[in-house]
């Protein structure tokens, strides 16, 4: 399968935490990631109503930007300094099918995972010696997620299903490592944990008539 299990884009307006962070520090704002998850599975039929599957989850990380402004203690002055990068990581996937009569449960697993994220940071001109690089080195760790469900097929024609997923940690977030100005800075972006219910019912419906329209 493919798909895109994180993912976020947020902006904030020019001075919105201007008073909240100190001179010399970096005000946020913008943050954006972007990640594909390719997670290709085997299934393995143990009998008739019981089946295992298993996999690997590979993440691309199209893109990862934390822009923001260097607080010159003036608004509306603040210099920019662009962070983007893109990065990729693996990790694994485990899942279960159990059929009884006109029950179904089933659930799957998607393991931590570690993307090593790569990228460049712009800065105000004069900020970055000559002697240092604006390369940048990063770590997102991605959670584990877990979900569960249970189907019913309450007639022929109409299933009623039920799941629930979520994130094994509180949050998640990445960490720069980046080289300017006159030494090394750590910036941290966290997101909160997520969590999910479902419920739905499907049907099957079918419609047959005839009929004629004219002039007699």
């Amino acid at each position: 399968s493919v798909n895109a299990p994180f993912g976020l884009e947020t902006e904030w307006p020019a001075g919105t935490f201007d008073a909240q962070y100190p001179p010399g520090t970096t005000i946020p704002t913008q943050s954006k990631l972007e990640i594909v998850a390719f997670s290709p599975s085997v299934a393995y039929k143990i009998n008739e109503n019981a089946s295992l599957s298993g996999g690997v989850d590979y993440y691309w990380m199209r893109e990862v930007i934390f822009n923001g402004d260097i607080n010159a203690g003036m608004p509306g002055s603040n210099p920019a300094a662009d962070l983007e990068g893109d990065g990729r990581g693996v990790g694994f996937n485990l899942g279960f099918m159990v059929d009884q009569g006109r029950w179904s449960f089933g659930g799957s697993y998607h393991s931590e995972a570690n993307i090593p994220v790569e990228g460049t940071v712009e800065l105000p001109a004069g900020a970055l010696p000559s002697f240092l690089t604006n390369k940048v080195n990063a770590d997102l760790k991605l959670p584990w997620r877990l979900q569960v469900g249970v189907r019913n097929q309450a007639t022929d024609k109409l299933a009623i299903e039920l799941c629930k997923g979520g994130k094994g940690r509180n949050r998640y977030g990445i960490v720069c490592l980046a080289v300017y100005g006159s030494g090394s800075r750590i910036d941290t972006q966290v997101w909160h944990n997520q969590q999910q219910a479902k419920f739905q019912g499907t049907t099957r419906m079918k419609c047959h008539g005839s009929g004629i329209i004219g002039d007699g």
